[in-house]
Protein backbone atom coordinates (compact mmCIF):
# COMPACT_ATOMS: atom_id res chain seq x y z
CA UNK A 1 0.00 0.00 0.00
CA UNK A 2 3.23 2.47 1.03
CA UNK A 3 3.94 2.31 -2.61
CA UNK A 4 1.04 3.52 -4.21
CA UNK A 5 0.89 6.58 -2.09
CA UNK A 6 4.50 7.26 -3.04
CA UNK A 7 3.69 7.03 -6.70
CA UNK A 8 0.75 9.30 -6.02
CA UNK A 9 2.67 11.78 -4.33
CA UNK A 10 5.17 11.69 -7.46
CA UNK A 11 2.84 12.15 -9.63
CA UNK A 12 1.30 15.53 -7.40
CA UNK A 13 5.02 16.72 -7.32
CA UNK A 14 5.63 16.05 -11.47
CA UNK A 15 1.84 18.16 -11.80
CA UNK A 16 2.60 21.02 -9.63
CA UNK A 17 6.10 21.14 -10.88
CA UNK A 18 4.68 21.09 -14.31
CA UNK A 19 2.00 23.82 -13.96
CA UNK A 20 5.02 26.63 -12.30
CA UNK A 21 7.13 25.33 -15.40
CA UNK A 22 3.85 26.26 -18.06
CA UNK A 23 3.18 28.98 -16.06
CA UNK A 24 6.65 30.56 -16.35
CA UNK A 25 6.93 29.81 -20.04
CA UNK A 26 3.49 31.33 -20.35
CA UNK A 27 4.54 34.77 -18.50
CA UNK A 28 8.11 34.13 -20.35
CA UNK A 29 6.14 34.51 -24.03
CA UNK A 30 3.74 36.84 -23.05
CA UNK A 31 6.62 39.13 -21.70
CA UNK A 32 8.82 38.32 -25.38
CA UNK A 33 5.44 39.30 -27.07
CA UNK A 34 4.97 42.82 -25.70
CA UNK A 35 8.45 43.19 -25.87
CA UNK A 36 8.26 42.37 -29.88
CA UNK A 37 5.02 44.64 -30.16
CA UNK A 38 6.47 47.44 -28.21
CA UNK A 39 9.98 47.28 -30.93
CA UNK A 40 7.67 46.88 -33.34
CA UNK A 41 5.54 49.98 -32.87
CA UNK A 42 8.19 52.26 -32.02
CA UNK A 43 9.70 51.27 -35.70
CA UNK A 44 6.86 51.94 -37.24
CA UNK A 45 6.65 55.40 -35.51
CA UNK A 46 10.45 55.93 -36.22
CA UNK A 47 9.65 54.81 -40.09
CA UNK A 48 6.81 57.26 -39.93
CA UNK A 49 8.75 60.35 -38.61
CA UNK A 50 11.67 59.88 -41.03
CA UNK A 51 9.55 59.76 -44.13
CA UNK A 52 8.50 63.18 -42.49
CA UNK A 53 11.92 64.47 -41.98
CA UNK A 54 13.44 63.75 -45.25
CA UNK A 55 10.61 65.29 -47.07
CA UNK A 56 11.26 68.02 -44.46
CA UNK A 57 14.62 68.42 -45.59
CA UNK A 58 14.20 67.83 -49.13
CA UNK A 59 11.61 70.85 -49.41
CA UNK A 60 14.34 72.97 -46.88
CA UNK A 61 17.09 72.24 -50.30
CA UNK A 62 14.33 73.07 -52.63
CA UNK A 63 14.31 76.47 -51.20
CA UNK A 64 17.43 76.95 -50.58
CA UNK A 65 17.17 76.71 -46.79
CA UNK A 66 20.87 74.65 -46.19
CA UNK A 67 21.47 76.48 -43.14
CA UNK A 68 18.20 75.04 -41.62
CA UNK A 69 18.28 71.34 -42.94
CA UNK A 70 21.58 71.20 -41.65
CA UNK A 71 20.85 71.85 -38.06
CA UNK A 72 17.62 69.58 -38.32
CA UNK A 73 19.74 66.31 -39.27
CA UNK A 74 22.74 67.32 -36.62
CA UNK A 75 19.64 67.12 -34.18
CA UNK A 76 17.98 63.76 -35.67
CA UNK A 77 22.08 62.38 -35.67
CA UNK A 78 22.02 62.85 -31.84
CA UNK A 79 18.09 61.91 -31.96
CA UNK A 80 19.09 58.78 -33.67
CA UNK A 81 22.45 57.75 -33.88
CA UNK A 82 22.63 54.35 -35.18
CA UNK A 83 21.70 56.59 -38.34
CA UNK A 84 24.49 58.62 -38.55
CA UNK A 85 26.19 57.21 -41.46
CA UNK A 86 22.60 58.02 -43.77
CA UNK A 87 22.41 61.14 -41.86
CA UNK A 88 26.40 62.12 -42.66
CA UNK A 89 25.45 61.56 -46.06
CA UNK A 90 22.84 63.56 -46.08
CA UNK A 91 24.57 66.65 -44.67
CA UNK A 92 27.03 66.07 -47.50
CA UNK A 93 24.16 65.94 -49.72
CA UNK A 94 23.00 69.40 -47.84
CA UNK A 95 26.54 70.72 -48.84
CA UNK A 96 26.95 69.69 -52.16
CA UNK A 97 23.38 71.37 -53.00
CA UNK A 98 24.91 74.47 -51.55
CA UNK A 99 27.76 74.56 -53.75
CA UNK A 100 30.44 73.79 -50.68
CA UNK A 101 31.68 70.85 -52.96
CA UNK A 102 35.06 70.47 -50.02
CA UNK A 103 32.66 70.31 -47.58
CA UNK A 104 30.58 67.58 -48.82
CA UNK A 105 33.30 65.31 -49.64
CA UNK A 106 34.54 65.66 -46.55
CA UNK A 107 30.92 64.21 -45.18
CA UNK A 108 30.93 61.54 -48.08
CA UNK A 109 34.28 60.50 -46.70
CA UNK A 110 33.52 60.12 -43.19
CA UNK A 111 30.05 58.30 -44.28
CA UNK A 112 32.24 55.77 -45.95
CA UNK A 113 33.86 54.75 -42.63
CA UNK A 114 30.98 54.61 -40.72
CA UNK A 115 29.36 51.25 -42.37
CA UNK A 116 31.41 48.72 -44.49
CA UNK A 117 30.87 48.70 -48.04
CA UNK A 118 28.35 52.32 -47.91
CA UNK A 119 28.00 52.26 -51.20
CA UNK A 120 26.11 55.40 -51.65
CA UNK A 121 29.11 57.46 -49.96
CA UNK A 122 31.66 56.53 -52.89
CA UNK A 123 28.99 57.16 -55.20
CA UNK A 124 28.36 60.46 -53.78
CA UNK A 125 31.84 61.31 -53.12
CA UNK A 126 32.46 60.82 -57.30
CA UNK A 127 29.96 62.79 -58.35
CA UNK A 128 31.39 65.58 -55.54
CA UNK A 129 34.91 64.65 -57.38
CA UNK A 130 33.18 65.58 -60.87
CA UNK A 131 31.87 68.34 -60.38
CA UNK A 132 35.24 69.57 -59.34
CA UNK A 133 36.60 68.51 -62.58
CA UNK A 134 38.66 65.97 -60.62
CA UNK A 135 38.43 62.72 -62.49
CA UNK A 136 41.14 60.89 -61.34
CA UNK A 137 39.37 60.25 -57.92
CA UNK A 138 35.89 60.38 -59.23
CA UNK A 139 36.49 57.31 -61.31
CA UNK A 140 38.18 55.79 -58.71
CA UNK A 141 35.33 56.25 -56.38
CA UNK A 142 32.63 55.34 -59.35
CA UNK A 143 34.18 52.19 -60.46
CA UNK A 144 34.21 51.47 -56.67
CA UNK A 145 30.27 51.74 -56.47
CA UNK A 146 29.78 50.51 -59.89
CA UNK A 147 31.45 46.80 -58.90
CA UNK A 148 28.98 46.61 -55.98
CA UNK A 149 25.45 48.27 -57.72
CA UNK A 150 25.13 48.53 -61.78
CA UNK A 151 23.78 51.69 -61.28
CA UNK A 152 26.68 53.65 -60.93
CA UNK A 153 28.24 52.17 -64.34
CA UNK A 154 26.71 55.23 -66.38
CA UNK A 155 28.14 58.29 -64.09
CA UNK A 156 31.33 56.30 -64.55
CA UNK A 157 30.92 56.25 -67.91
CA UNK A 158 30.31 60.49 -67.89
CA UNK A 159 33.68 60.36 -66.05
CA UNK A 160 35.28 58.19 -68.21
CA UNK A 161 34.18 60.16 -71.16
CA UNK A 162 35.13 63.48 -69.79
CA UNK A 163 38.61 62.32 -68.77
CA UNK A 164 38.93 61.10 -72.76
CA UNK A 165 38.82 57.61 -71.74
CA UNK A 166 37.03 56.45 -74.38
CA UNK A 167 36.95 53.00 -74.62
CA UNK A 168 36.53 52.57 -70.76
CA UNK A 169 33.71 54.97 -70.98
CA UNK A 170 32.16 52.76 -73.76
CA UNK A 171 32.49 49.33 -72.13
CA UNK A 172 30.56 51.58 -68.82
CA UNK A 173 27.94 52.25 -71.36
CA UNK A 174 27.56 49.07 -72.59
CA UNK A 175 27.29 47.24 -69.13
CA UNK A 176 24.48 50.03 -67.79
CA UNK A 177 22.35 49.33 -71.43
CA UNK A 178 22.06 45.77 -70.69
CA UNK A 179 20.23 46.69 -67.61
CA UNK A 180 18.49 49.65 -69.02
CA UNK A 181 18.08 48.76 -72.74
CA UNK A 182 15.50 50.93 -73.67
CA UNK A 183 17.67 53.94 -72.43
CA UNK A 184 17.36 56.55 -75.35
CA UNK A 185 20.44 59.18 -73.72
CA UNK A 186 23.01 56.11 -73.12
CA UNK A 187 22.91 54.77 -76.66
CA UNK A 188 23.16 58.48 -77.78
CA UNK A 189 26.09 58.73 -75.65
CA UNK A 190 27.23 55.52 -77.08
CA UNK A 191 26.98 56.83 -80.94
CA UNK A 192 28.56 59.97 -79.72
CA UNK A 193 31.64 57.62 -78.41
CA UNK A 194 31.77 55.93 -81.54
CA UNK A 195 32.13 59.00 -83.28
CA UNK A 196 34.92 60.17 -81.18
CA UNK A 197 36.84 56.62 -81.06
CA UNK A 198 36.63 56.98 -85.12
CA UNK A 199 38.00 60.58 -85.12
CA UNK A 200 41.09 59.09 -82.56
CA UNK A 201 41.55 56.00 -84.80
CA UNK A 202 42.16 58.76 -87.83
CA UNK A 203 44.42 60.70 -86.70
CA UNK A 204 46.92 58.15 -84.98
CA UNK A 205 47.19 56.91 -88.54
Amino acid sequence: MRWIVYIVLVLIGIWIIKSIADAYYISSAAKAWGEFTEFNDKQKAKVQNEVAFYFRVDSLIQKRHHVKAFEITKERIKMFPEDQPYLTLLLGDIHYAHGDIDSAIKLYSEASTMENNYIKAYLHRGLAYMEKNELDSAIRDLEYAAKNNWDSYYDLGVAQERHHQYEDAKQSYLIYLKHYPESNEVQLRLDTIEMKLGKVRRISK
